[in-house]
């Protein structure tokens, strides 16, 4: 990495790239991703409380122009498991404090997980293969856990309880059921919604709008009897 390389990306004439998680399972930095109508309003109010809290953060426009980045870093290396609970809380303050504006912008965090996907990963993603294929499975993942990477052309039925609201991050979820497999005759999602929080319920309205969009028929929503607030919705796909 040189000057030159930083000036010619800079200037949009090559695109370089960096690996936030280091192979010790430390990181730099971390950055807040925002896309969407009201990502301006939703980054000046997590800024704000950044600057409450004396956390240096700079602001970077996405290429695209219709959102933001958020960065802070850090004086010296810290383990991503540390770095993701820092991240947590000028997230969670900003909720707090400026409520009315629900955060619908805020996608996710980088680094978006606490270990090394390139070997724990793998390694765990192999283990689905070891169950014969006339026997039932069920896979309790994580977002890293069943996202790029992770293959099992046997599942069928995904039940979705992230907090996702992005098309691409939704996308990414329900295509680990669009691998073709002999005995699989169509693919279901049921997601599941705490409508008492309304950021987590426009979350859900937006991956209502992701599964029209891939192709998928939605049925009505169903109350849970222990919880009324919580509700889930079956989505279909022949």
């Amino acid at each position: 990495m040189t000057d030159a390389v930083i000036e010619s990306h800079l200037l949009g004439e090559e695109t370089i790239g960096v690996y936030p998680l280091l192979p010790d399972e430390t990181c730099w930095f971390l950055a807040a991703d925002f896309d969407n109508r009201t990502w301006e309003y939703d980054v000046l109010a997590f800024l704000e409380t950044c600057q409450d809290f004396n956390v240096p953060a700079a602001l970077e426009r996405s290429r695209s122009g219709k959102g933001g980045h958020i960065w802070i870093f850090f004086d010296c290396a810290l383990s991503a498991i540390a770095a993701r609970k820092l991240e947590c809380f000028p997230l969670t303050r900003t909720m707090e404090r400026r409520h009315q504006l629900g955060l619908d912008s805020y996608d996710r965090f980088f680094p978006n997980q606490e270990y090394d996907a390139q070997g724990r990963v793998r390694q765990a993603a192999a283990a689905p293969a070891s169950v014969p294929e006339d026997e039932s499975r069920v896979i309790l993942a994580t977002g890293s856990y069943i996202g790029e990477g992770f293959d099992d052309a046997r599942l069928d039925t995904l039940f979705l309880a992230m907090s996702i609201s992005w098309k691409g991050t939704l996308q990414q979820c329900v295509d680990r059921l669009h691998r073709l497999h002999d005995n699989k005759r169509f693919v279901q999602v049921y997601d599941y919604v705490y409508h008492y929080v309304p950021m987590l319920a426009r979350m859900y309205e937006r991956r209502l709008k992701g599964y029209n969009l891939i192709g998928y028929a939605i049925e009505p929503e169903t109350p849970l009897p222990d919880s009324p607030a919580l509700s889930s919705s079956k989505v279909g796909s022949a």
